[in-house]
């Protein structure tokens, strides 16, 4: 499989794609018209196996209002992500060229939710601002039920509270 291709300048493509794609038409995540999380990836699902992983990536355009930088990495032969380097601004507008199969989406608002393992604290802010703060308990110091300590990506629908 082939390694991430670094990030340009701007991580993006904004010119719309021309020519011959070198896969089949793909499958496009987010949906268009859609509006997703920050921490949304883009994710390109082809048809089949891609064997020129340079070629697929130099067929798929992204830009976005404002300009993100980002880089790809591929999960699997036939699936290609996009994410920028940190989260997306909220109300980004984000537009997606994959040889020719377009999608545009936006991003939402900024939320953020933040474990504390010190003060056992959940703190959730929207758009920098604190929503609210929710005590937890966290797994244990040692053994099988450690906390993990590392930013995730929660990818499901949230609930307002």
């Amino acid at each position: 499989m082939a390694e991430p291709a670094a990030a340009s300048a701007a991580g993006q493509n904004p010119t719309p794609f021309t020519g011959t794609a070198p896969f089949g038409p793909p499958k496009i995540q987010p949906a268009n018209g859609s509006t997703v999380g920050v921490a949304q990836p883009i994710i390109i699902n082809f048809p089949g196996r891609v064997d020129d992983a340079g070629a697929a990536e130099g067929a798929v355009h992204v830009s976005s209002v404002p300009a993100v930088p980002g880089k790809f990495y591929w999960m699997t032969p036939t699936q290609l992500r996009w994410r920028p380097l940190s989260f997306w601004p909220a109300h980004t507008a984000v537009t997606v060229d994959a040889g020719g199969t377009v999608s545009s989406f936006r991003t939402g608002d900024t939320l953020v939710a933040t474990a504390d393992d010190a003060t056992h604290q959940l703190t959730v802010t929207r758009n920098g601002t604190v929503e609210k703060t929710i005590p937890m308990s966290m797994g244990m110091t040692s053994g099988n039920h450690q906390t993990p300590t590392a930013p995730t990506t929660c990818r499901t629908r949230r609930r307002r509270w």
